[in-house]
């Protein structure tokens, strides 16, 4: 399980998403940026949260329950995919050295 590291501090969170809101990018394979941590909080429902390890080593799921959060790794490439009934949001994080503002 990834964590967050001890300094990280928030700097951006998205809006709560459902099915009918979620952007088409957050459901195909993408990644954060370097020195950026995504926390995944599902609000309602479960989400799917496929982590992708490249090509020998395949794809891993957990399912995140409501109230419940995972975090995805600076560059780690991941996709969603969300059960009926599911509303979930994304917290941006970064150390504070990394400093640059960009976003996920």
């Amino acid at each position: 399980m990834t964590t967050l590291p001890g300094k990280a501090e928030a700097y951006h969170s998205t809006k709560v998403f459902n099915a009918s809101t979620v952007p088409a990018k957050l459901t195909e394979q993408h990644n954060t940026k370097q020195g950026v941590w995504g926390r995944i909080e599902a609000i309602s429902g479960r989400l799917h949260l496929t982590r992708c390890h490249g090509t020998d080593d395949g794809e891993a799921t957990e399912i995140i329950h409501a109230g419940d959060y995972a975090v995805v790794a600076p560059q780690e490439v991941h996709f969603v995919t969300l059960e009926d009934n599911t509303e979930f949001k994304v917290t941006f994080y970064r150390e504070p050295s990394t400093g640059s503002g960009q976003r996920a």
